[in-house]
C-alpha cells in the first residue's frame, strides 16, 4: 500500500477521451476489497482539472507522480498525441522506470511483438513513442475498448468489476484470483458488521423476551450466510475465469502470426476457462490467418541456409558450419549428422527414392551420400547447383564455369556435359540455378546473364532460350504439369514462361526485396516465393495475387518447399531454423463451381443444410456440408434472393418487377407476388414467413402476405437507382437504402418512418450495405466509398464507424454469436496505392478491429452470409466461384488438427497457471 499522504497509482489519461472512463476507473480501484473499516481500498491519483500545462499545475502533478508507486496509462490515439501525457510519461520513466507502469486500452490498437520485445509500432496507434524499447516483456494489458458505449460503469457490472480487478491485483500484490477472494472476504467482514451493529442494539432491547426467537433467527442467518458465501464463491470463480480466459485471448492475438500454433492453443484455454468474446475473435485471428506457422523445428536453429524435403517426409537442412542435418521426419527426433564441408552448405537435393541426398556448398564442393550416413560420399568440386532428375538417381550439376551435366549419383559418372550456357562464377552464391521437371524430361537452367535455358535431361541437348524481361533469376523451378517454368530474382518479382514456347504468362509482384527461392505447391495453384526482407509471400497462379503474406522469420529467407502431403510449406533462414506452415489455414473449405454470371447472392435455410446462391440468370442450390455440384439449378433471372424461415422456398427479386417463388427440393417455380414493372433490386421475407418485402429501381417499396400473396402496402421511400431492403429480427421494422446511401427505418406493419439517416460527407455512388444485428440493436450500414457505420436501431446514433475497404462494400453479414461481421467488397484479393485488400473481411465490432482477411476471389466479392449455426461462411463473386470457408463453430475441432499437438510443459510454465497446467484441448 501506498506510504502516508502518497498514491497507490497515478490515472494518466486524455481529459477529451476518457474524461468519464478515468472517474469511474478510480472509483473502481478504490472500492474493489476494501476493508470496511477504511475509506478506500487503494488511493488513485487522477486529475481532473483538464486544464493546459502550467508551471503551477505542472509542480502539481509532478509531486503526485513522485509519490505514486505505480502508473495506469490509459492508452488511445488521443492520449498518444497529448503533450500532457508524454510529460508525465518521461517523468514517471525517469523516476519510478517502467515495473509498475500498466496499460489499459481506451481506443486505437496496441500489439506487442515478443520477437522484438517491443510493442509493434506500424500496428499500435494508442501508445506515444516515448515507450518504445521500454519494457522487456509485455506489461499488464487491459483491454477497454469495450467501455466506451457501456453505460454502467461500475463494480456490478461484471465486466467493468474484471477489468477493475487484472489492474487492482499488482497494486494489491495479490495474485488475480486471490484478489477475488480478498474482495470476498472483505465484503462479508462489513456485511457481518453493518449486521452485528443492527442486530446488537435491537437485541438489546428484546434480549430477556426473544431469546428463544434470536437462536432460531441466528440458525436461519447462518444457512443464508453460507448459501450467499457459496454463490459469492462461485461468483469470484467465475470472474476469475473469465478475466484469465481474457488474458490468454489477449496472448494468443500476440502470437496470431509468428507462431500461430500457439496462438491456436492459448486461444482454445481462454474458451475452456469462458466461452468468452474475447477468445472467440482470438481463435478467428488466428484461424483466418493466411498459413498457420509453427515454431522453429526442434533441433533446426543452428542451420537454415539451405532445406530440402524428401517425398516420404524426410527433411534436409545445412547451415553455415558446413554440416548437414538430416530427419525422418520435419522436426521429428534425432537428426543424423552429416560433416565433410568447409564451407556453408547452400543446396540441397533428395533422390526420389530419397536414397542419396546431394549437397552443394559456398566453395562449389558437392557431397552425395545416402542421408543416414555411414558410407563414403561421393565428392564432386566446382559446382555452382545441383539437383537430382525425378524417377532417377541421375544428378545434374550446373558448375562455375557455366557447363551443364548429368552425373550417375552413386558413382559420380558423367552421363553428359554440355558447353558453357552461362558466364563463369566464382562461388555458389553468385551462379547458375538449376531446377529438373516433374516428368523428368527437362532441366531449366536460370542464368546471371538473364537467360533461361532449357535442355533434354536425357541428352543435353538446348532446347530454347529466352531471355528475362527483369533482373536475373536466383532460383529456378517447374510447375507440376512440368509445362511452366518460374524464377525470381533481384527486383522482387516473381515470372513464369510457357516452358514449350518461353512466352511469358504471369508476374507475380509484392516482395519487397530479392528473391532467393520459389516453389509451386502440388496443385499447381500456388507459388511460393522468399526472399531477403524475410518474409515469404504465397501467390495465387490464376490471379498473380498475394493470398498469404507470412511473417516469422528474423532473417532472410533461403529456403522454400512444398511437403508431399500438398498441406505443409517448410521455409529456413539462416541462424533462424526451419519453420513449418500449414497452408490450409485461412484456405475455403470446399470451391462451388458452376455459375456462369457473376454471383451476387447467397442465403442458407434456417437448419443450414441448403445453400441457395444467384447470379444474374440462374438459383443454385446446394448442400454445404458435401464437395460436389448443385443438387438443383434453375432459371431465375433477378438481382437478390431471399429463403423462407421453414427453408421450403427460395424467394427471388425478378428483373421483371415480380417476386418468383420457387421450392428448394428441385426448383419449381411455385408462385409469383406482384405484377410486370420496373427491377427489383432487393428482397426480404420477414422471420415469421408472413410477408415479403421487396424494393425496385424507382425506389418503391413493396409487402405482400405470403400466404395469399396479397399485397400489403406500396409506397415510395427511396430515391431511383440501385436500392437494399431487410427486415428487423423481430420482424417490426424494415430497413431500407438506396442510392445516395440515405438510410430509411420503416414500421413493417404500416410503413410509418421511424428514423431516417444520411452518411457524412461523400459516400460513393450507388447503395449502401446493410444488415441488422442477430439481437436487432444494431444496423451496421457498408457504404460505397468503403466506410462502415455501426447505427443504434431505436436514436440512428453512430455507435461506431470506420474505413473498411479501400472501395465499395457489397455485402454485409453478422455471426449468429454477434461477436463478428463480415464484410464483401470490390478490391477482391488486389493490391492498390491503400495497400492489400482482399475483399473479404471479418471485424470485431465493439472495437473496429480486423480479425480476418479471406482472400481466395479473383475480383469483387458481391455476397456474403454465415449459416445459422455457425459452421460456414459463404461467399460469391465476380469470378462466379462460390467459396464455402469454415466458421467459428468448426474453428475449435480444426484448431487442433492445424496445431497438431498440445502446449509442451515450458509453454504450460509461461503461459498457464499452475491450477490449469494439467488441461487437455485436443
Amino acid at each position: 500500500m501506498a506510504e502516508p499522504g502518497g498514491y497507490d497509482a497515478f490515472i494518466s489519461y486524455s481529459h477529451a477521451a476518457d474524461g468519464q472512463l478515468a472517474p469511474a476507473l478510480r472509483s473502481g480501484l478504490e472500492q474493489l476489497a476494501r476493508p470496511w473499516r477504511r475509506r478506500r481500498a487503494l488511493r488513485v491519483f487522477q486529475d481532473s482539472s483538464g486544464l493546459a500545462a502550467t508551471p503551477g499545475l505542472w509542480s502539481t502533478i509532478q509531486e503526485a507522480l513522485d509519490r505514486s508507486r505505480s502508473f495506469i496509462l490509459l492508452a488511445s490515439p488521443a492520449a498518444a498525441s497529448s503533450a500532457w501525457v508524454q510529460q508525465e510519461i518521461d517523468h514517471f520513466r525517469r523516476t519510478h522506470g517502467t515495473r509498475s507502469m500498466f496499460l489499459a486500452l481506451t481506443d486505437g490498437f496496441c500489439q506487442w511483438d515478443p520477437g522484438r520485445r517491443d510493442f509493434d509500432w506500424a500496428a499500435s496507434t494508442a501508445l506515444p513513442r516515448q515507450l518504445s524499447g521500454a519494457f522487456a516483456e509485455e506489461p499488464l494489458f487491459v483491454d477497454l475498448r469495450w467501455a466506451r458505449s457501456e453505460g454502467q460503469l461500475d463494480l456490478r457490472n461484471p465486466r467493468f468489476r474484471n477489468a477493475v480487478g487484472d489492474l487492482a491485483a499488482p497494486l494489491h500484490g495479490v495474485a488475480r484470483d486471490e484478489l477475488d477472494a480478498l474482495d470476498l472476504v472483505q465484503y462479508r467482514r462489513a456485511r457481518r458488521a453493518r449486521r452485528v451493529a443492527t442486530t446488537g442494539i435491537a437485541g438489546l432491547a428484546v434480549l430477556a423476551t426473544v431469546a428463544g426467537s434470536v437462536a432460531v433467527l441466528n440458525a436461519a442467518e447462518a444457512r443464508a450466510q453460507q448459501r450467499s458465501a457459496e454463490a459469492s464463491a462461485l461468483r469470484a470463480d467465475r470472474a476469475s475465469k473469465v478475466s484469465e480466459a481474457g488474458r490468454l485471448a489477449a496472448i494468443s492475438s500476440g502470437y496470431a502470426a509468428p507462431q500461430t500454433d500457439l496462438a491456436l492453443l492459448l486461444a482454445l484455454h481462454s474458451l475452456k476457462l469462458a466461452d468468452t468474446r474475447e477468445g472467440r475473435l482470438a481463435l478467428a485471428t488466428a484461424m483466418t490467418r493466411p498459413a498457420a506457422s509453427s515454431a522453429v523445428l526442434p533441433g533446426t536453429s543452428t542451420v537454415g541456409l539451405s532445406l530440402a524435403v524428401g517425398r516420404s517426409g524426410q527433411l534436409a537442412s545445412g547451415g553455415g558450419d558446413g554440416d548437414v542435418l538430416v530427419w525422418e521426419r520435419a522436426g521429428a527426433g534425432k537428426p543424423q549428422r552429416l560433416s565433410g564441408h568447409r564451407a556453408a552448405v547452400t543446396e540441397l537435393s533428395f533422390a526420389s527414392d530419397e536414397s542419396l541426398l546431394a549437397s552443394v556448398d559456398l566453395a562449389g564442393r558437392t557431397l552425395v551420400q545416402r542421408p543416414s550416413g555411414g558410407a563414403k560420399p561421393v565428392t564432386l568440386d566446382g559446382v555452382a547447383d545441383a539437383v537430382f532428375r525425378p524417377g532417377t538417381v541421375e544428378l545434374a550439376v550446373v558448375g562455375l564455369d557455366g557447363a551443364v551435366a548429368l552425373l550417375d549419383g552413386r558413382s559420380g559418372e558423367r552421363l553428359w556435359q554440355t558447353p558453357a550456357v552461362g558466364p563463369a562464377s566464382t562461388s555458389s552464391s553468385d551462379h547458375m540455378a538449376v531446377a529438373a521437371s516433374p516428368d523428368g524430361k527437362t532441366l531449366a537452367v536460370a542464368s546471371p546473364d538473364r537467360r533461361i535455358v532449357l535442355l533434354a535431361a536425357d541428352t543435353g541437348r538446348r532446347l530454347r532460350t529466352w531471355r528475362i524481361d527483369g533482373s536475373a533469376g536466383n532460383d529456378v523451378t517447374f510447375d507440376p504439369s512440368s509445362t511452366v517454368v518460374a524464377a525470381g530474382g533481384d527486383d522482387g518479382v516473381v515470372r513464369s514462361w510457357q516452358a514449350t514456347t518461353g512466352t511469358l504468362l504471369h508476374e507475380f509482384r509484392g516482395n519487397q526485396s530479392g528473391i532467393r527461392r520459389v516453389s509451386y505447391g502440388l496443385d499447381g495453384r500456388t507459388i511460393a516465393s522468399g526472399g531477403l526482407d524475410a518474409r515469404l509471400r504465397i501467390y495465387d497462379v490464376g490471379s498473380e495475387r498475394i493470398v498469404g503474406d507470412l511473417a516469422g522469420h528474423n532473417w532472410g529467407v533461403s529456403g522454400v518447399a512444398f511437403a508431399a502431403d500438398g498441406h505443409t510449406l517448410l521455409s529456413s533462414a539462416p541462424q533462424d531454423g526451419v519453420r513449418q506452415w500449414n497452408v490450409d489455414t485461412g484456405r475455403p473449405r470446399w470451391v462451388l463451381t458452376g455459375h456462369r454470371a457473376p454471383v451476387i447472392a447467397a442465403d442458407f435455410t434456417t437448419d443450414s443444410t441448403v445453400l441457395a446462391t444467384l447470379s444474374t440468370d440462374r438459383v443454385m442450390l446446394w448442400h454445404p456440408d458435401r464437395d460436389e455440384g448443385p443438387f438443383a439449378s434453375f432459371s431465375s433471372p433477378g438481382y437478390d434472393l431471399d429463403l423462407t424461415p421453414d427453408g421450403r422456398t427460395v424467394v427471388v427479386a425478378g428483373f421483371d418487377g415480380r417476386v418468383h417463388l420457387h421450392d428448394t427440393t428441385g426448383g419449381r417455380e411455385t408462385g409469383r407476388l406482384g405484377s410486370a414493372g420496373e427491377p427489383l433490386w432487393s428482397v426480404s421475407v420477414s422471420p415469421d414467413g408472413r410477408q415479403v418485402a421487396a424494393v425496385d429501381s424507382t425506389g418503391v417499396l413493396r409487402t405482400w402476405a405470403l400466404g395469399d400473396g396479397r399485397q400489403r402496402l406500396q409506397q415510395r421511400v427511396l430515391p431511383a437507382g440501385a436500392a437494399r431492403v431487410r427486415f428487423s429480427p423481430d420482424g417490426a421494422r424494415l430497413a431500407a437504402v438506396g442510392e445516395g446511401s440515405r438510410v430509411v427505418l420503416l414500421e413493417a406493419g404500416t410503413g410509418r418512418r421511424l428514423l431516417s439517416w444520411a452518411p457524412p460527407g461523400d459516400p460513393g455512388r450507388g447503395a449502401a450495405a446493410v444488415a441488422f444485428s442477430p439481437d436487432g440493436s444494431r444496423l451496421a450500414v457498408g457504404l460505397p466509398n468503403g466506410w462502415l457505420y455501426l447505427l443504434d436501431v431505436r436514436s440512428g446514433a453512430v455507435v461506431r464507424s470506420f474505413a473498411a475497404h479501400q472501395n465499395k462494400i457489397y455485402a454485409l453479414a453478422f455471426s449468429p454469436d454477434s461477436s463478428m461481421l463480415a464484410t464483401a467488397a470490390f478490391n477482391g484479393g488486389g493490391i492498390s496505392v491503400g495497400g492489400f485488400d482482399g475483399g473479404l473481411r471479418l471485424w470485431d465490432l465493439l472495437t473496429g478491429q480486423q480479425v480476418g482477411e479471406l482472400v481466395y476471389h479473383d475480383s469483387q466479392v458481391e455476397t456474403v452470409a454465415f449459416s445459422p449455426d455457425g459452421q460456414w461462411l459463404v461467399s460469391g463473386g465476380a469470378d462466379r466461384e462460390v467459396l464455402l470457408w469454415s466458421a467459428y463453430q468448426q474453428w475449435r475441432r480444426r484448431a487442433c488438427q492445424i496445431a497438431g499437438r498440445e502446449l509442451t510443459d515450458a509453454e504450460k510454465e509461461a503461459f498457464l497457471k499452475p491450477a490449469d497446467r494439467t488441461s487437455r484441448v485436443c
